[in-house]
Order: structure tokens, then C-alpha cells, then sequence
């Protein structure tokens, strides 16, 4: 993935993502506004819905996440001696990337690099498709039209976009759903967030249907004032494609490494 400049990212919102960033990472928000890294424990998770990295579970991961000019390095609270030699030689002082820990013969990359953005308001550009329709799981026809879409995807990314969503568009064609976007709505008194997903049929796809039922579900949630989270991994390439069309930018990225 073509590296982004994060020290420019701008948004109206920007303290309240920082905010909801420490409170998903699990460190303090001072940490997000510094020049430097900073090394901590990896935490349970402080809501449900969040994801844990692969460091809290697994003594031999170091989990990396980079944003403007700060790095937050998670690892496990029992590190291994290997793990523990490695956060004893890179230098905090700096914002680390991945360079500073693949310099090492003994650590390797784990998985993929993972972009977050984030829909400023003002750079939002909509993109209307009057086959674009509100789906419900109450529905008995929108239900069944989505499990043929299903069909159609991979059985591990359905999870990204299901009828039982709190809020869930599809594009009909050929009298059938070929697409599909939603939102997790994660709420809490600190945080108000729409993360999004997409999924559409192999055979339907470079139509801009993608877009269409994202750009819908974007629209929903900032006339109810969400913050819109996009992420995806490096080589979705079609995704952080379609998330940038409509106006989304690159606020922080996630790598995790290996360390035998």
C-alpha cells in the first residue's frame, strides 16, 4: 500500500477519535499527542465489539500501531525473553514503524498492514444510485436475498456485512441483492462510532455497487452525528480504493510481528 503522510490527517472530530483510538488501544490519550512511542501491556478489550490483538494472547507478538508522530507498541503483560531483548534496543525516542523491528533476523511480519480511516463531514462525496435499498432482518425477502449474496463470498468475510446489522443497505439488480454494506455501531459516553463493511458479489463487481451501498450507509450515519471508521488490510486494495473515493482519510495504521 502506497504509504500516506499521517501527520497531515485533519478532521472536526480529531480529539474524539484520539480519544476512542486510546480507549481501543488501551493506553493513555496523552500517548496519541506526543512525538515518540510508547511501550505497554496489551489489554482486554474495553468493549465488546472491539478486536484484541494477537499480542494479548500470544507471549511471542508484538503489536505495532502508527499515527501521526507517535507509535503505541503493544505486548504481551508475559512476554517472551526474545520479545523482551527487541523493546530493550529500539528507540522510543522516535516514532517506530515496521522497519525498526523487521531489522531484526528473528522478527518477522504477522498477518497484514491495517489502515484505519476516518470521513471528515466536509470531505464527503456522496455517490446516489436509485437501485440502492434499505435492508431489514425483519424482512423474510431481504433475509433470504442475503444469504444468496453470502453464498457468493467467502465464508470468513461474511461476518464483514450481515442482514442483523443495525443499520444495512443493499444494491438490487436483476431482482436480486448483489451488494451489501452496514455498520457497527460502536456507543459508549465516550465514543459515538459507525465502522463499516461491504461485501458484493464476485460477478457484480467494478460496477461501483460497492460504493453505492457504502456511500448510503456513510449518509446514515453522519445525519446522526457517528464518527465513520473505515479499516481494511494492505492488499484489499479495492477496499481503501472505494473508502478513499468517497472521502475517507488514512488516520493510523496496524502491524503485528513474530518474534522467535
Amino acid at each position: 500500500m502506497t504509504a500516506q503522510n499521517l501527520n497531515i490527517f485533519q478532521h472536526s472530530r480529531l480529539d474524539e477519535i484520539q480519544s476512542y483510538t486510546a480507549i481501543r488501544l488501551g493506553c493513555d490519550i496523552d500517548a496519541l499527542k506526543k512525538s515518540g512511542s510508547v511501550i505497554l501491556s496489551a489489554k482486554q478489550k474495553a468493549y465488546q465489539d472491539f478486536m484484541e490483538p494477537s499480542s494479548l494472547e500470544e507471549a511471542n507478538i508484538i503489536s505495532l500501531t502508527q499515527m501521526g508522530n507517535c507509535s503505541v507498541i503493544r505486548k504481551n503483560p508475559k512476554e517472551t525473553e526474545a520479545v523482551k531483548n527487541i523493546l530493550e534496543k529500539i528507540d522510543c525516542s522516535k516514532k517506530l514503524s515496521p522497519k525498526d523491528f523487521l531489522q531484526f533476523d528473528n522478527v518477522d511480519k504477522d498477518g497484514y498492514e491495517e489502515p484505519y480511516f476516518y470521513l471528515n463531514p466536509k470531505d464527503f462525496k456522496p455517490f446516489s444510485d436509485s437501485n440502492v435499498i434499505q435492508l431489514s432482518k425483519e424482512n423474510p425477502e431481504h433475509v433470504a436475498m442475503v444469504a444468496s449474496l453470502h453464498e457468493t463470498v467467502e465464508e470468513k468475510m461474511r461476518w464483514f456485512s450481515e442482514i442483523d446489522h443495525p443499520i444495512v443497505y443493499g444494491y438490487m439488480l436483476d431482482q436480486k441483492i448483489v451488494g451489501i454494506a452496514s455498520h457497527f455501531l460502536f456507543e459508549s459516553s465516550e465514543f459515538k462510532v459507525a465502522a463499516g463493511g461491504v461485501l458484493v458479489n464476485p460477478e457484480y463487481r467494478r460496477r461501483n455497487i460497492g460504493k453505492a451501498v457504502v456511500s448510503k450507509i456513510c449518509e446514515w450515519a453522519l445525519e446522526r452525528d457517528y464518527i465513520v471508521e473505515w479499516s481494511s488490510w494492505d492488499e484489499n486494495t479495492a477496499s481503501i480504493a472505494l473508502a478513499k473515493s468517497l472521502g475517507f482519510k488514512q488516520f493510523l495504521s496496524e502491524y503485528e510481528f513474530s518474534v522467535s
